[in-house]
């Protein structure tokens, strides 16, 4: 009785110490030193495809550039038209969480737009808040929000005459305080 006593107790002592055994977890976020490439979907829905890099300094700080390009032309109802865009929005983040999913930001913006009848220039900055889901060991889903201002200048109306542009008037220079920016980016680690 009394061996079948220890042997059950060894046997006991035997499973309970495998299960608090921890198993090392995957991290659910880019390792520091880890560079990612990174791609705006709104943009994309909106035919101006972006490009961005990512480079993971520390568990909490992250040094980003994207851009955004496009250069459309096109012809409807006889009429020439045109879609010229180009964005470059560096930007600096910090993560606020234990997990490292949360981050706030700052977010610079310089840009150009020349569309059918209207064109301009914008520069700006505000603060980026926003969270990342880990999608894989390669792959994070970034979902963001920038509040901050806009200068809006060298901004002129055209109109299209037998085919050929004519500027009509200049406008006057616009501030914008509000969203400034808006992003569900999917960044693919590359090294």
């Amino acid at each position: 009785m009394f061996k079948s006593y220890i042997f059950f107790l060894l046997l006991f002592f035997s499973i309970k110490g495998y299960a608090q055994e921890s198993v090392p977890a995957e991290p659910d976020h880019f390792s520091p030193g880890s560079l990612s490439v990174r791609s705006n979907l709104p943009t994309w829905l909106l035919a101006v495809p972006s490009l961005g890099l990512s480079y993971k300094s520390t568990d909490r700080f992250e040094f980003i550039v994207d851009g955004a390009y496009s250069h459309w032309n096109f012809k409807r109802k006889g009429m020439a038209n045109y879609h010229n865009f180009w964005n470059i929005s560096p930007q600096i983040r910090t993560y606020i969480n234990h997990q490292y999913s949360t981050y706030i930001g700052l977010q610079y913006s310089m840009g150009e737009y020349n569309m059918s009848r209207e064109q301009g220039r914008y520069v700006g900055g505000g603060l980026a808040i926003g969270k990342q889901y880990f999608a894989g060991k390669n792959l994070l889903i970034d979902i963001g929000l920038t509040l901050g201002y806009l200068k809006i200048s060298k901004r002129e109306s055209y109109q299209q005459e037998n085919g050929d542009f004519y500027r009509i008037y200049s406008k006057e220079n616009a501030n914008y305080w509000g969203p400034t920016a808006l992003s569900i980016r999917f960044s693919r680690k590359i090294n």
